[in-house]
């Protein structure tokens, strides 16, 4: 349940944002939250949070905050819930 690709992401083109994508497949119908979350531990964006149908679904990281702000480069962690499930992974940002 749940790897990103590109990792590590940055930008690939000029005046293009950095995009990676997150997958994951689920086996029922459950309340699904992804967050974002930088070394520190502070959530800077959630990109998931409701109920999903069991299916294979993605969510795309575009190296925002929830503020719509660019975020620097470095490591983050997202972390997957689905319902008593969790993940945490790490992914890169170079710019």
């Amino acid at each position: 349940m749940g790897n990103n690709f590109p990792n590590p992401f940055n930008p690939s083109g000029a005046g293009r944002s950095p995009i990676t994508t997150i997958s994951f497949a689920l086996k029922d119908n459950e309340h699904v939250t992804l967050e974002v979350f930088n070394i520190k531990g502070k959530k800077v964006r959630t990109l998931i949070d409701k109920d999903l149908e069991a299916d294979f679904h993605f969510a795309e990281w575009n190296a925002k905050d929830d503020n719509n702000q660019d975020v620097a480069s470095g490591i983050y962690i997202y972390r997957l819930r689905a319902g008593e499930k969790a993940i945490s992974k790490k992914m890169l940002l170079m710019k």
